[in-house]
């Protein structure tokens, strides 16, 4: 979208805090701590599959980038589901030696 490709972030206290910030391995409890939105990659990667999900690359004012996979008027419950399967897997990779060396992992996402 020419909003998002033209976006500078402030980081005024109004700005856009990055999304699923309450999901990660140490949620943010308080807003002001939350990085803010900063960039949008200008080029939106549509995905070859069913659904079509566009895949959106955005910077936060912590220097992170952040990764999303964004779908439109579906049930997420399945998609949840799928990653949580994907992270188990990933854990029973991790476990094996052989694995781990190989460095084999699955890629996931939050679904939000």
């Amino acid at each position: 979208s020419p909003m998002l490709h033209n976006f500078e972030g402030s980081l005024d206290p109004g700005a856009l805090i990055v999304p699923g910030q309450h999901l990660t391995l140490s949620p943010v409890r308080c807003e002001n701590d939350a990085p803010k939105l900063s960039s949008c990659d200008p080029e939106i990667l549509v995905l070859s599959s069913k659904a079509r999900p566009k895949r959106l690359e955005m910077r936060g004012s912590d220097g992170k980038d952040y990764v999303w996979l964004v779908k439109g008027g579906e049930d997420l419950r399945q998609d949840e589901r799928l990653q949580q399967l994907f992270s188990s897997i990933n854990h029973t990779l991790s476990s094996d030696i052989k694995c781990s060396q190989r460095r084999l992992n699955l890629i996931t996402y939050a679904v939000i």
